[in-house]
């Protein structure tokens, strides 16, 4: 089997940043839901939807990140970063394909706390689940 395209037509080397931004837009999504029948349910006012909506972006660039880096193995900040940036290019265009949103001066401040938490999570995905030998 060629290595460059293990088992179908996505390159093996971006099969594992498709399968986290998909678990990182699933995991967007369903806290976007959440906080959405939050919002309908406590009377919160609407600047609540601005933050509510990055921490959505944000734990799920974390998830994206992470799941990366596990996929990957090594490099878990790069590859936590590239996941991530991914994620808030697919977040950016659908948000301004199905809404009127637009690119504001808070656009930026979303792409950094995104890429941050997707940095820690590509760390985390790395890092965890190891056996440590004891001397």
């Amino acid at each position: 089997m060629d290595q460059k395209h293990a088992g179908g037509f996505v390159p093996a080397a971006v099969k594992p940043y498709l399968i986290a931004v998909g678990a990182g837009a699933l995991v967007t999504a369903v806290l976007l839901l959440l906080f959405a029948l939050l919002m309908t349910a406590v009377d919160m006012p609407s600047a609540a939807s601005v933050a509510l909506s990055t921490v959505a972006a944000a734990l799920g660039a974390l998830v994206s990140g992470f799941t990366a880096a596990k996929l990957k193995g090594c490099k878990g900040l790069v590859n936590g970063l590239i996941a991530g940036g991914i994620l808030f290019a697919v977040i950016l265009v659908i948000s301004m394909c199905v809404s009127a949103a637009q690119f504001t001066m808070l656009t930026p401040a979303r792409l950094i706390v995104c890429l941050l938490m997707a940095g820690i999570g590509g760390v985390m995905g790395v890092n965890m689940g190891r056996k440590r030998k004891m001397i």
